[in-house]
Parts: structure tokens; C-alpha cells; sequence
């Protein structure tokens, strides 16, 4: 039950009640009673409101994916976070996903690293994303790690990433690639690995005219 009291001070004697949120459960349905009251006591019957009454829906404890969100009011559900897309609206969102794709292509002392963006960007929408690489040395020297947002494409949703020998890999050492999306909300949680043609390794010569795998 939810009581309150209001004067019977507005036009045509009528009266306003206000009832804050503390005093009913949202999202509830409710029927209304009112009796008068004067200073010698409550009426003897009461006026019945002919129709259930809904009380303002609850409002999350957090904003859910995809919500609009201020970046500074820390109000995205949690392992989310207020992420600016790039049409500059701001919403609540996850880390990205992983890379859909990875194709790598030798091109004289370069290895040319062409990423697929990630199905899964974080929220619904289009957001900017950095990779982050990790080359293993498979015979058992210094591993390369780089951190880029790559270079536009003619598709979209590609970027090319350009490994130079001596700038991350060594040349005529045998790399893995395996590689990470990045969003402004953090990294994603799995990993895409590159493979070609049976092989999952590629080669930057020395001399060029290397090929992967």
C-alpha cells in the first residue's frame, strides 16, 4: 500500500498528490483510493480511480549494450564502456571481437599484412580499430610485437600493416602472426592466427623474393 496527502487547494477544489519513487515499485500496476479528511477525521468512504494505475517503468542499474552513454558518467553495465564510433556518437560497448581475416603478401624485403576488420566491433556500428601483432620467431629468436591501426585500403574493411626487416621481424627468419583487434574499450579477448595454403608461417628474405607459408 502506498499512502500520501494532498491539499485540496487547486482549481475546483481539486487536489495533486505526488508520489516519488521511494513510495511504489516501479513498473507496478496499482488501483487508487482516496478519502477526504478534515479536521474532525477521514470520511467514511472512499472514491475508487476506475483504472489500474502503471507506475513508471525501472530503469536499469547500468546501460546496456549499445546504449547511448556519456564517456565521463561511468554508467555502462559491466566489462563495458562508453566508446566514441565514428559517426562521433558515444555508446556503451564491449571490446572488439578478433580479426576476421589475415592475408600476408611478400613484396621485396616487406611483408605486406592485410586485416580483415572484426564481425563483432564492440557495439552496433562502426568503430575505430588498432591491431596489435605478434610475430614468433619459430627458431627460437627475439619474437616482434607491433601495435598499429594500419593504412586505408580500397575496401574498408581492410587495413594493410607493411613489416619492413630490421622494423619488427628480421629478415630470413620464420614468423607465426597472430593478431589482436583493439577498440577504445580495450582488446579482444581471442586472437586471429595467420595461415596460408596449409602453412601458418611467412619469411621476409634478405635478398627478396620470399613467399609465406
Amino acid at each position: 500500500m502506498v499512502y500520501g496527502e494532498g491539499l485540496a487547494d487547486g482549481p475546483n477544489r481539486q487536489s495533486t498528490l505526488e508520489l516519488n519513487s521511494s513510495q511504489y515499485v516501479c513498473g507496478q500496476d496499482y488501483i487508487i483510493y482516496a478519502w477526504s479528511f478534515n479536521p474532525v477525521g477521514q470520511s467514511a468512504e472512499f472514491a475508487e480511480y476506475q483504472f489500474t494505475v502503471t507506475m513508471p517503468p525501472c530503469q536499469p542499474a547500468c546501460l546496456n549494450r549499445s546504449a547511448t552513454c556519456v564517456l565521463a558518467a561511468n554508467e555502462c553495465c559491466a566489462d563495458m564502456g562508453c566508446l566514441q564510433l565514428i559517426d562521433e556518437s558515444w555508446v556503451c560497448a564491449t571490446v572488439p571481437g578478433p580479426p576476421a581475416a589475415i592475408n600476408v603478401t611478400i613484396v621485396d624485403n616487406t611483408a605486406e599484412v592485410n586485416v580483415q576488420q572484426p564481425a563483432d566491433m564492440g557495439a552496433d556500428g562502426t568503430a575505430s580499430i588498432t591491431y596489435r601483432l605478434l610475430g614468433g620467431n619459430t627458431q627460437g629468436g627475439s619474437n616482434f610485437t607491433i601495435t598499429t591501426a594500419g593504412s586505408i585500403t580500397a575496401d574498408p574493411t581492410w587495413k594493410k600493416i607493411t613489416l619492413t626487416s630490421g622494423e619488427g621481424p628480421e629478415c630470413d627468419a620464420i614468423y607465426t602472426l597472430t593478431i589482436w583487434a583493439i577498440n577504445g574499450v580495450g582488446e579482444s579477448l581471442t586472437s586471429a592466427a595467420y595461415s596460408y595454403d596449409g602453412g601458418n608461417t611467412f619469411t621476409i628474405p634478405c635478398s627478396g623474393g620470399g613467399i609465406p607459408g
